[in-house]
């Protein structure tokens, strides 16, 4: 009950910080790929997209929107898409709440408040929180399934899992290490199994990804761009630093690299068990979101921030004197800092932006969903003409193409 409790003071803090953002248009991903996914289940229950490209992405982000349509009363509406996804964040805050307390376990003071409210106050996480992406839901199922872990319940894992994998399928990487872990180091059959079978609905996924669009990653354009573009030797060299920059420099978090640092070298807290999962998990996650995933952005990132923040939290509390207050307190206030620097103002000053914005202004929200589903629309219409679908789903497609074609 404690943690409900805490899982909801969190929503409602999220929710008031948020406030003015409730109603923000959906916009960059949410408007290409992700709501018009949602659409299609909620509306036809088509779970392979039509209305936009079908990719890899499981549909399990997809599925939780056009649930929380139907429970509110099927009105797919801008308000209802963000306050489910703030419900989301509080718990994956409740989540990184616990797992910092399981991994600073013997550390002096309390450095899993400061974890929490590090993550609180990042950029990242503020700016996710609220947003229909996959990358936050895969922060919370990620910390929940690793504090489950290593609390041995393995069933709970399995299942925090299962939903992880359906959320992002990067997500793998857990339940393979913890099944391959079991088996061959524990020699725990049973247990392995379960996490085993917590990767077979991705797997599935897969197939029927490619019995149906006849791509395994579902569509051609982006298994180019993030499966084969992305191996090019340049572009790899550049991506690792970015990411280990981000994470461990940018926006003041250089502080608590050094606190990082310097606990190390003091004391053995890292030397755990526990730690040394964390940073396993850790260490692979940033090396498949280089490796893979074209755009280097941040936000493939957030499954980890919690885990460095925690390491933070504990190097704060290995400090002396009042180094232990100032040290934290600087590296919240640089981030909110970097937030007031504007953590729209990407998106507000891109030209892709610009130009989607210029090209539906002044249009109602549902208006927008609209123009933007009758334009895909139109160019799935041109590539299944191509023979790139199955004739079944081409004839349904380019039936929606007719109806276009009729009202333009």
């Amino acid at each position: 009950m404690i943690r409900i409790g805490i899982a909801l003071a969190v929503f409602a803090a999220l929710a008031a910080v948020h406030y003015p953002y409730l109603h923000l248009p959906y916009f960059w991903d949410e408007l290409g790929q992700y709501i018009p996914a949602s659409l299609d289940i909620f509306q036809t229950g088509d779970w392979i997209p039509v209305t936009t490209s079908p990719n890899i992405h499981p549909p399990g982000v997809m599925a939780y929107l056009a649930l929380v349509w139907k429970i509110f009363g099927g009105q797919h509406s801008i308000l209802a898409t963000r306050l489910a996804m703030l419900a989301m964040a509080a718990f994956g805050v409740l989540g990184s709440f616990v797992l910092a307390i399981r991994l600073g376990r013997g550390t002096p003071g309390y450095p899993a408040l400061a974890a929490v409210a590090m993550l609180l106050v990042s950029p990242l996480f503020y700016a996710q929180s609220m947003l229909a992406q996959l990358d936050m839901p895969a922060m919370v199922f990620s910390v929940w399934a690793l504090y489950l872990f290593l609390e041995s319940r393995y069933k709970w894992a399995a299942l925090a899992c299962f939903a992880l994998v359906m959320s992002k399928e990067t997500g793998a990487i857990l339940p393979a290490m913890f099944a391959a872990w079991l088996a061959i180091r524990e020699k725990k059959w049973r247990e392995s199994a379960y996490f085993v079978a917590s990767l077979v609905p991705l797997f599935l996924w897969i197939i029927l990804l490619w019995r149906t669009t006849g791509n395994a990653l579902g569509d051609s354009q982006f298994a180019q761009y993030n499966a084969i573009y992305s191996l090019h030797p340049v572009r790899l060299l550049a991506a690792v630093p970015r990411r280990l920059f981000y994470l461990f420099v940018s926006e003041f978090r250089w502080i608590g690299t050094i606190a990082i640092f310097l606990a190390w070298r003091k004391l053995p807290i890292f030397r755990t068990r526990e730690w040394a999962w964390a940073a396993a998990f850790a260490f692979l996650h940033i090396l498949v979101v280089s490796v893979f995933g074209g755009a280097v952005l941040e936000r493939y990132l957030l499954p980890v921030l919690p885990i460095v923040y925690a390491a933070m939290g504990c190097g704060f509390a290995c400090l002396s004197g009042r180094a232990q207050l100032w040290a934290p307190g600087a590296v919240c206030l640089g981030l909110m800092l970097s937030i007031t620097w504007g953590v729209f103002e990407s998106v507000a000053s891109s030209p892709a932006t610009r130009g989607h914005r210029v090209a539906v202004d002044g249009c109602p929200t549902q208006a927008r969903i609209r123009i933007h589903r009758k334009a895909v629309l139109a160019h799935r219409n041109h590539r299944l003409s191509n023979g790139q679908r199955r004739e079944g789903r081409a004839r349904k497609a380019s039936g929606c193409g007719a109806d276009l074609r009729s009202t333009a």
